[in-house]
């Protein structure tokens, strides 16, 4: 957002998530009517609009009527994952269950970011549970009503609203398959941090994901069925995973070449 009476040269970052928080959304109308003041400002008057892929500047010049000579496509960086941790310290430790354990590891497939049905945690759920697969999720439950106090709907699923950093990297390090379909993404940085430990995202099959992930991530519809099938072909792929092509590093020298170009 830009606020009124600055007259400076300014960069702002703009996603179609915020489009449709400000017309499509159950925000309460104080924040609804916020970002439709001084966003829609922001889209008219910032010298430069970030985003953070082709995709994604597409979608923005055409909702907010930008031209997109003012867009700055800017990827974002994906921290490579550290060392592993001492035994009792990651996925093992309390309170993560040891059900279906293989070589001391609990199998199971993987969910990392808030709960919002465009996202489809609900189907993802479903899904696991269809297949008898286990499955975690990390993130805040927004939907209404929260999908974790539905009795009987989860299944074998563990949730957590936040996790320590050092856990969370371990259940990237140690889960078999990362589950994140999302109808829309500016980016997207979970599947990302997935494939940088070595582990195949599943998602939904949309330009944005091509953009991102190319051949190296398993795509399907946004339905229990479609859920369902790519779950199963990404529990079946062999084929290896490249290294992480997305650097803080080179997220940060973009950004100050903008600075510098304005």
């Amino acid at each position: 957002m830009l606020p009124f009476g600055v007259f400076c040269k300014t960069i702002v970052t703009l996603t179609e998530d915020l489009h449709h928080e400000m017309y499509g959304s159950t925000l309460p109308l104080r924040y609804r009517l916020a970002y439709k003041i001084f966003s829609t400002h922001a889209a008219r008057k910032a010298t430069k609009i970030n985003v953070y892929s082709k995709t994604s500047g597409r979608e923005v010049a055409r909702l907010f009527g930008i031209d997109e000579k003012r867009i700055f496509v800017n990827y974002l960086g994906v921290t490579p994952p550290g060392p592993p941790y001492h035994k009792g310290e990651g996925v093992n430790a309390s309170p993560l269950e040891t059900r279906g354990v293989q070589g001391g590891y609990v199998l199971y497939v993987l969910y990392v970011g808030q709960m919002f049905p465009r996202r489809h945690a609900k189907e993802t759920i479903l899904v696991c549970k269809k297949l008898g697969i286990k499955l975690i999720m990390v993130g805040v439950d927004k939907y209404s009503p929260p999908l974790m106090g539905k009795r009987g709907l989860g299944g074998d699923t563990e949730h957590y609203d936040h996790v320590r950093e050092e856990k969370l990297e371990e259940l990237y390090r140690n889960a078999r398959l990362f589950v994140y379909v999302s109808d829309t993404e500016a980016f997207g940085l979970p599947p990302l941090e997935a494939l940088a430990h070595g582990v195949r995202p599943v998602v939904a099959d949309t330009d944005v994901s091509h953009e991102l992930f190319g051949d190296n991530a398993i795509y399907c519809q946004p339905t229990i069925d479609g859920i369902a099938d790519g779950i199963r072909r990404g529990l079946a792929s062999t084929k290896p995973i490249p290294t992480n092509k997305f650097s803080w590093k080179d997220h940060a020298d973009r950004f100050l070449n903008l600075c510098r170009s304005i």
